[in-house]
């Protein structure tokens, strides 16, 4: 009774509407564009199971408020496929922490945890808290073992291969919710550019577990494009900007050599201007109040156009700003 008070503490109650089949079934569908959840595989025998999964998309939907196209599929986790352990067996095994202490150290978790990535230690962990029942799917697993046990060069390879990809999970999940800045793009094409040595490494084991691995995406067209895109040593700060490299896309190129001063595309203008209005003396400044604008001598009046919008009237000579310098100084704002 106490383990259940303290696992209600971390929960929220949700409508009960939301796991009303009916309802639950119109969330699914909304989602996965489809007219029913047959493709889901979620048949008359899974109404429970379906409930729960649309109402788990709904809280996704309401908490997230981010798009949820990453979620293309669902997977039916079958209660006969591991063992299930309550919160008092694990602590009395000591999985995943001591009984005394309640530290990490001293658990069968920190026995076995030679991992080389974030993702493997979390993966193992939930093998240890998770235990495989089914037969064959503990033979597959322990085919792998018996494979990289027995072969110390390939597993040395393939250590020191993993030891070089990042923590792949995190950054994709924060592209996916629009929380990666330039540095975590960058972090992850690293780890994708080291899936082709993995890839080669496996490619003549004979487990099925590794075979799976060795023929995965290998995501080169995603590397390639972010390569392609950003910079070498992008800012922390999405907000700092200039982590998009030159070349990639010629409107942001455009657009950061207006931040960047604009020096370069305010002397065509000048130059442009100087020739259409024969005003010898037109020239282009800038300042905070204004932004850019285009100051006359008082001896060229005459000759400036109709289009130019009067700014200020000074002594010797007159400011003028036109629609494209306008929107020129509120790029540089």
């Amino acid at each position: 009774r106490a383990c259940l008070q303290r696992e209600m503490q971390n929960a929220s109650e949700q409508p009960s509407a939301w796991f009303q089949l009916a309802n639950a079934t119109e969330a699914l569908c909304r989602h996965f564009a489809l007219n029913d959840l047959s493709p889901l595989g979620l048949s008359d025998e899974y109404k429970a199971g379906a409930s729960a999964a649309g109402a788990l998309m709904r809280y996704l939907s309401e908490t997230q408020k981010n798009a949820l196209e990453h979620m293309t599929s669902l997977r039916i986790y079958q209660g006969s496929e591991t063992m299930l352990l309550d919160r008092n067996t694990r602590r009395n095994l000591e999985l995943t922490e001591s009984i005394r202490g309640r530290s990490r150290k001293g658990s069968l978790l920190w026995l076995l945890d030679k991992t080389s990535t974030a993702m493997g230690g979390r993966l193992l962990r939930a093998w240890v808290e998770r235990p495989l029942l089914s037969p064959v799917q503990i033979r597959r697993r322990l085919g792998a073992v018996e494979e990289l046990v027995g072969d110390n060069v390939l597993r040395g390879e393939l250590i020191r291969c993993l030891r070089e990809i990042g923590d792949m999970q995190r950054l994709v999940s924060r592209a996916v919710y629009g929380s990666a800045n330039g540095r975590d793009l960058h972090a992850l094409a690293l780890c994708c550019a080291q899936l082709p040595n993995l890839t080669a490494l496996l490619k003549d084991v004979h487990s099925a577990a590794l075979r799976d691995i060795a023929q995965m995406d290998t995501l080169a067209d995603l590397c390639a494009r972010i390569d392609r895109a950003i910079c070498d040593e992008p800012p922390f700060s999405v907000r700092e900007g200039g982590f998009i490299r030159k070349g990639f896309n010629a409107e942001v190129d455009r657009l950061h050599e207006i931040l960047s001063g604009g020096k370069g595309l305010l002397a065509d203008i000048e130059t442009r201007e100087k020739e259409k209005t024969g005003i010898r003396t037109l020239k282009i400044g800038y300042n905070k109040v204004f932004g850019y604008y285009i100051e006359v001598s008082n001896s060229f009046k005459d000759q400036v156009p109709d289009h130019y919008i009067r700014k200020q009237t000074l002594v010797s000579s007159e400011r003028y700003f036109t629609r494209e310098l306008k929107d020129l100084s509120l790029i540089h704002i």
